[in-house]
């Protein structure tokens, strides 16, 4: 399970939304697409040139409102990683990547059949990018 603490703030600036996606503190990069989601906001943020203290514009603000609002759904998030156990019937590694205008990522699961037919995440690689051509990112993905 995680724990978000996020403070509210009527106007978010761009010192605010670094502020924010320096606490997803994730080391074993369970929650990756979140933190890549958030990485390309700034990466947005970025590209308009603002300042650290100039308040976001309009357009971006409520975009950013509902993705901190929607981080209260980590909370309730539970991913199993126990693995070391002999009473699986079937085990099965599944991967998958892929790329998009905005980011690649990967992902690898271990598809254990036994009762309840529990997916178990291994390892899950995302990466915001920078404007390239899709082919190569693809590639990057696999």
């Amino acid at each position: 399970m995680f724990k978000v603490s996020i403070p509210s703030i009527a106007s978010y600036t761009k010192r605010d939304v670094l502020s924010v996606i320096a606490r997803l503190y994730d080391p074993l990069g369970l929650i990756g697409p979140v933190i890549s989601k958030a990485k390309i906001f700034l990466q947005k943020l970025w590209l308009r040139k603002l300042n650290w203290e100039e308040c976001l514009p309009e357009a971006i603000a409520s975009d950013w409102l509902n993705f901190v609002s929607s981080l209260k759904a980590l909370e309730e998030l539970k991913i199993d990683r126990y693995l070391l156990t002999d009473s699986y019937e079937k085990l099965m590694l599944l991967g998958y990547a892929d790329a998009s205008e905005s980011a690649y990522g990967a992902v690898v699961y271990m598809h254990c059949v036994k009762e309840d037919g529990a997916i178990l995440p291994l390892k899950w690689r995302f990466r915001a990018k920078y404007q390239f051509f899709k082919i190569k990112w693809d590639f990057l993905a696999c």
